[in-house]
């Protein structure tokens, strides 16, 4: 039997080997947090940002009857319009929601990694969205389908890290690429760390050409993957150097597209003769380069931010009621400083922001542009405004991608005093003013309007009925013949509020804001009170164009109370 004992011997070695080897197997991590908010917002009297309320002389246009907007009082802002619309029927409006953020990691090797973010907001809603309370009762009914909204993967390689995926672009302070609270990026990225140095490049095969309004002509894609609806060239770089106190970089990103001939009359329509045409196709070529610089210097006692940032985009197009090529160019810059003296931390900021610039009723083709969407500076402005920035988008509709407000075509001076009454309690008070940085927008920019939903149902008769339902909405629009806005203060602004962390990463926040929108909202804002206000349009322009630059608009308070859970 000595073959058996040795074959034994040899298999209890065998499997001794296995065990005691180190076994490759996934980790997994997670963070996230938990936010319970309840918000107000309200005017502080009966004279709101459209006139007097109640009172309506409105003739009634396209479908309309004399009076419908009598009932569109207070402008609640855009933070209670995610769910439908921006008024009230009265002077104030709340809004109590709840939403969970989760951020998984998984490690794959020690060289790769797995990131994303998964969110539960409102069913159906993948837009940052949150559960309004109440809403969906039910122990089996849901109030989320949950929503991934970014994922990503990080292998550590001899060269640097290469990153692919959808996942945050944050770069400097956040007034170009505010990646903590808005911007993404999809390309790959290789980062080469060099010390305190950085290196990146970025490339990005494939990009959606975005709607542009002076790019009709896109639309005529039967097929969006289309090469001719394609960003043909996109490079990203930067570099970034942090050592001590001193964080400093640069960021600058090319892009191009290009439609030629060879989309002429792709698409046939059929207009209400019965004639086949075909539409008109415009080539057109747009070049876009964007970059920033900033400096962060922080001691522990003394800090100072600062950031100057660019966007240029040339496009070139043969639309003839658009002679190009037009340019647009901006260039905004923001500095901040303060100090920090045992609890107290006493901070400034100045930035501004360049607007439109508007002649002769028109906006000429070398534009200062008003910054975009994608380049919300949510974060740079959140902490000095609750109202004016973060509720109503400065009143030129400067909502980031998510939905948040920032204050665009304005410069900006606030300060703000923070103090720590414990080690679990901080208080702070702010005071922000702010003047719009352009002449660029008309008398009777800022208008409610009514949009119609169609409803067919079939009556008892069986006859087909139609029941349209009108909803106010805001809208921005510039009028040719209105006059640009002379007066460019928006107003001040006063918040105060607390953070009290009752038990570890269990915080309970609140605030309250107080606003008086300056005259430029006056002009800005039509009055109901002026006859036939909404007849006074591009077609029939009148004095005073639909406003009352010498009524009172009452002021805006604004508050938020939040409990927010991290883990």
């Amino acid at each position: 039997m000595p073959f058996v004992r040795s074959s034994i011997v040899l298999i209890c070695i065998v499997l001794v080997s296995f065990v005691s080897s180190p076994a490759s197997a996934w980790e997994f991590s997670m963070d996230g947090g938990f936010n319970y908010v309840y918000e107000y917002y309200g005017q502080q009297g009966n004279q709101g940002f459209f006139g007097q309320f109640n009172v309506d002389r409105s003739v009634g246009v396209g479908g309309l009857s004399a009076g419908d907007y009598t009932a569109v009082n207070a402008w609640v802002g855009r933070q209670i319009g995610r769910q439908g619309n921006d008024f009230a029927a009265g002077s104030d409006a709340v809004k109590a929601y709840q939403n969970l953020e989760l951020w998984p990691q998984f490690t794959v090797t020690k060289a790769i990694r797995f990131r994303g973010k998964y969110r539960l907001g409102a069913y159906g809603d993948p837009n940052n969205s949150d559960y309004l309370t109440n809403t969906k009762p039910g122990t089996n009914v849901a109030t989320s389908d949950g929503q991934w909204t970014m994922w990503w993967v990080v292998a550590q390689t001899p060269l640097g890290q290469i990153a692919v995926g959808k996942r945050p672009e944050a770069f400097g302070t956040g007034l170009q690429f505010n990646g903590y609270s808005n911007n993404t990026t999809e390309g790959l990225a290789l980062i080469a760390p060099y010390g305190p140095l950085r290196l990146s490049l970025a490339l990005r095969p494939q990009w959606l050409l975005q709607p542009d309004y002076e790019l009709n002509s896109r639309y005529n894609f039967f097929n969006i993957l289309d090469k001719n609806n394609l960003r043909q060239l996109s490079v990203r770089v930067f570099a970034n150097y942090q050592n001590g106190p001193v964080d400093i970089g640069i960021f600058w990103a090319g892009m191009r597209w290009h439609a030629g001939k060879e989309s002429q009359g792709l698409i046939v329509t059929v207009p209400p003769t019965g004639a086949a045409t075909r539409n008109t196709f415009y080539p057109y070529d747009v070049l876009l380069n964007l970059g920033t610089f900033y400096l962060k210097y922080n001691n522990g006692r003394f800090f100072f931010n600062t950031e100057l940032a660019y966007y240029n985009e040339i496009i070139d197009t043969l639309v003839t009621a658009l002679p190009g090529p037009r340019y647009k160019e901006s260039w905004r810059y923001m500095a901040e400083t303060g100090i920090m003296a045992g609890p107290t931390k006493v901070s400034f900021l100045y930035a501004f922001m360049p607007g439109p610039d508007r002649r002769g009723g028109a906006l000429i083709n070398k534009q200062p542009y008003t910054q975009g969407a994608g380049q919300g500076a949510y974060d740079v402005f959140r902490p000095y405004s609750y109202l004016l920035g973060y509720a109503y988008g400065s009143g030129v509709n400067a909502f980031n991608v998510n939905g948040d407000g920032y204050i665009n075509a304005a410069w900006v001076l606030a300060s703000r005093v923070d103090y720590s009454v414990a080690a679990n309690l901080n208080v702070f008070s702010s005071f922000l003013w702010a003047e719009r940085s352009s002449h660029g927008y008309g008398w009777g920019y800022l208008r409610p309007n009514q949009t119609a939903t169609a409803v067919r149902t079939v009556n008892a008769a069986g006859t087909l009925v139609d029941t349209v339902t009108w909803t106010p909405v805001l809208t921005y629009k510039q009028h040719r013949n209105a006059p640009n806005i002379p007066d460019t203060a928006l107003g001040w602004e006063v918040t105060t509020g607390f953070d009290w962390k009752l038990l570890e990463r269990y915080t309970l926040g609140g605030l309250i804001s107080y606003w008086q929108p300056g005259k430029w909202f006056k002009y800005a804002s039509i009055d109901r009170s002026i006859p036939g206000w909404d007849t006074q349009t591009d077609s029939t322009p009148a004095y005073p164009f639909g406003t009352n630059p010498d009524r009172t608009i009452d002021p805006i308070l604004g508050g938020c109370v939040s409990l927010t859970v991290d883990f």
